[in-house]
């Protein structure tokens, strides 16, 4: 209540190069099998009966503290058996009386975690004492609430698809499973006869942020700070490296884990995060990424591909735009029409915080995709012409408004034509202020012709 709740916003640079195929399959598996949950919970007289099997159950070892609890029973209400049993003073019955009393409290115990299992997060998730290889699987995708489920699919999304951008869509489903599977089994080796269940998917995301750490250990994260209640502190987004925000996070789950805080699988995270660690340290001392991954994944972005794209994008990537700025600046002297480096120049200059410079290749990436007609490519120019209005706000030159209006007019879109050239008639060009404003009107008189023939 009296601190602000942050929400993390994700890299600075959010760009990715293709759709993230396997962090929306594991999102919609996740809100799925969450659905399938709801369904399938038992109805309102099964807390009846669960209520009825822990009582029957209890209050035998209560009156029998000769017996040996369960395991399962002494894990659920241990405290409550041994204070309710300290005073108690029972003479211990004939052997043959002790087995079967002793068999009767077992029966009973079965009984409550028969009740338990009625419930999916029982039956799917993971229970050391019965541990198998299938709910090592099903329970990555099983979460108790809808704050568990949108908690953690906000982290997969925070580092997911960066991580699926670089490694691809193989190698990303191997981590996340990977690591989901190794914090399980950690889990159940560290206490192999526990009946406490473990699910959710923060075993695998840990995983995944571990390979961010890995991957992109310099690269600014964002976050929003947001009000709670009725504490008076204002929305600020804060960006910080990423290792100052993942190793202090890993840092936290291991106190509590010796502090043994209940509610959390906080060894789950630990050794999720750690095979993330492993698995992209393994790819970059190995070499995979260098020989295997990243030309397979820069094959299938584009054929044609400028090698001076995927250095720059990769020197933008760790946090050095303007050495990106470079790389593209000497690739145009040689392919001043190259899209892909006009693009990636536009990019690296966002990135680097030179507004003037992004103006301008954004200016040339739309001359350049004037000449293009096919569908796909009109719709990635008006979509270049929206982020550069974000991007830029401002500090968007007359140039790229020429360009813009130019395009959206050759597209039969001459309202915004005329609204972009309107953001030049005021400009510090006056040649180019007076074409602006000559084409505007010429435009204007088209649509008022067009509403009078109509």
């Amino acid at each position: 209540m009296f601190s602000a709740f942050v929400l993390p916003l994700g890299p600075s640079d959010r760009e990715v190069r293709r759709q993230q195929w396997v962090t929306y399959g594991i999102i919609l598996l996740c809100l799925l099998v969450f659905h399938v949950q709801l369904l399938l919970r038992p109805g309102p007289e099964w807390r009846g009966e669960l209520e009825t099997a822990w009582s029957a159950a209890v209050e035998y070892a209560v009156e029998h503290p000769y017996l040996a609890l369960p395991l399962a029973l002494k894990q659920f209400s241990r405290e409550d058996i041994s204070r309710r049993t300290a005073a108690k003073r029972v003479p211990t019955p004939s052997a043959e009386r002790v087995a079967a009393e002793q068999q009767e409290l077992d029966r009973r115990t079965e009984e409550l975690l028969r009740a338990l299992d009625q419930k999916p997060e029982r039956r799917w998730g993971m229970v050391p004492a019965r541990a198998s290889w299938g709910t090592s699987v099903t329970s990555m995708f099983v979460h108790d609430g809808w704050m568990h489920l949108l908690g953690n699919m906000l982290f997969l999304v925070f580092a997911g698809a960066f991580v699926e951008d670089v490694y691809g869509r193989v190698l990303f489903l191997v981590l996340y499973l990977g690591a989901g599977l190794f914090g399980d089994w950690a889990t159940v080796l560290a206490d192999p006869g526990s009946y406490v269940v473990s699910y959710g998917a923060s075993g695998a995301i840990a995983g995944v942020e571990g390979a961010f750490l890995v991957r992109f250990a310099t690269r600014r994260l964002e976050f929003l700070s947001l009000p709670v209640l009725w504490l008076p502190v204002a929305r600020v987004r804060v960006s910080i490296p990423a290792y100052l925000y993942l190793v202090p996070w890993l840092i936290g789950n291991v106190i509590s884990l010796a502090r043994n805080v209940p509610g959390v699988g906080w060894r789950a995270h630990i050794a999720g995060f750690l095979f993330g660690v492993l698995f992209a340290a393994v790819m970059r001392l190995g070499l995979v990424e260098k020989r295997l991954v990243h030309p397979r994944i820069e094959a299938k972005i584009s054929l044609r591909q400028h090698p001076a794209v995927a250095s720059a994008f990769a020197q933008r990537m760790a946090g050095r735009p303007e050495v990106a700025q470079r790389i593209v600046a000497g690739a145009l002297a040689e392919a001043p029409g190259d899209l892909g480096l006009l693009r990636e120049a536009y990019d690296s200059a966002v990135a680097a915080g030179d507004p003037v410079s992004a103006a301008h290749h954004a200016a040339r990436v739309l001359e350049t995709l004037r000449s293009r007609t096919d569908r796909d490519s009109v719709r990635e120019g008006l979509r270049f012409i929206r982020d550069v209005e974000a991007a830029l706000d401002g500090s968007v030159q007359p140039r790229f408004w020429r360009a813009a209006a130019e395009y959206v007019e050759t597209r039969g879109d001459r309202t915004r034509a005329m609204l972009y050239y309107e953001r030049i008639t005021g400009g510090p060009d006056p040649a180019l202020a007076r074409l602006a404003a000559f084409r505007k009107e010429r435009l204007r008189r088209q649509v008022v012709g067009s509403a009078v023939s109509a």
